[in-house]
């Protein structure tokens, strides 16, 4: 028995291609940022992600690392 070399169209290859790739487009933001306020001492920190127990979210969210650019509402 004989086997067949198996070679794709480089249409049909395009294709494949583009429905393999579509999904991995970028259209994920940033994550957003938060001030975060420790229970024990009041101190403030910037986070994107809750900083763990004794810490509660203040305010937020910004668009920047030192919490200074508040993210506007859709209008």
């Amino acid at each position: 028995m004989k086997l067949k070399k198996m070679s794709l169209r480089p249409d049909v290859l395009a294709l494949l291609l583009i429905l393999v790739l579509l999904p991995l487009r970028p259209s994920a933001e940033p994550a957003l940022w938060y001030r975060w306020q420790s229970v024990k001492t009041g101190k403030y920190i910037c986070k994107q992600i809750d900083p763990g127990p004794g810490w509660v979210r203040h305010s937020g969210p910004y668009l920047d690392g030192g919490c200074r650019v508040l993210k506007q509402p859709p209008s």
